[in-house]
């Protein structure tokens, strides 16, 4: 996860993989349900950044989740994905 502050903008995150990438589950945090996944997002001005994944296979099941957004006033980040196969299961979410 990666998060912009005030004018900040939200980190980029690239992953290349030549096999699998599984992304699965969710577990409880105090009164919140948070999903497992790869996120960048901003509560700022500043924008969220972009999220870059090339893989041959991706599994994104059981409330997993890839997520660029902005809770304030800046844009959310471009989420782009380069793969051969996808699966998307039981509540998983892009």
């Amino acid at each position: 996860m990666t998060n912009g502050y005030l004018y900040a903008p939200g980190g980029s995150i690239t992953i290349n993989v030549k096999d699998t990438i599984t992304i699965s589950g969710h577990f409880i945090v105090g009164a919140y349900d948070v999903s497992s996944g790869i996120y960048t997002e901003t509560d700022s001005k500043g924008n969220g950044g972009t999220i870059s994944i090339h893989s041959n296979y991706i599994d994104i099941t059981d409330e997993g989740m890839i997520s660029s957004a902005s809770y304030g006033d800046g844009n959310a980040g471009k989420t782009t994905l380069a793969v051969g196969e996808m699966l998307m299961a039981d509540k998983g979410n892009i």
